[in-house]
């Protein structure tokens, strides 16, 4: 997975580059055929904003939040991205696993 990090009117540190490695670690884990990761930090007045793109092969998923601190905006902006991953599976096992109407209908007689 590709994992591409721009900061506008903000310096991207290390430290926050190896914690955006870190929890993409974490990401790949819950998707399914990942492609790439695009985060995006910018420094607006007194508030900081984060954009991250989550790219797999079937699916895109997108995230923005804004908060006071930098470290926190990544962390609540890689806890929805997970929270979003973890209901698109959820979702796409569903239903595979559901029965055709008539089969449910026998089940009952």
């Amino acid at each position: 997975m590709k994992i591409h990090t721009t900061g506008r009117d903000f310096e991207i540190t290390d430290d926050i580059q190896i914690y955006i490695e870190k929890r993409a670690r974490k990401l790949e884990k819950l998707a399914t055929r990942p492609t790439d990761l695009n985060v995006t930090i910018k420094h607006e007045k007194n508030r900081y904003a984060a954009a991250l793109n989550f790219s797999t092969q079937k699916k895109d998923f997108y995230v923005h939040v804004t908060d006071y601190h930098p470290t926190e905006v990544l962390n609540q902006a890689m806890e929805k991205l997970e929270a979003q991953l973890r209901h698109h599976k959820g979702r796409s096992h569903n239903q595979r696993s559901r029965q055709p109407q008539w089969e449910a209908g026998e089940q009952l007689n």
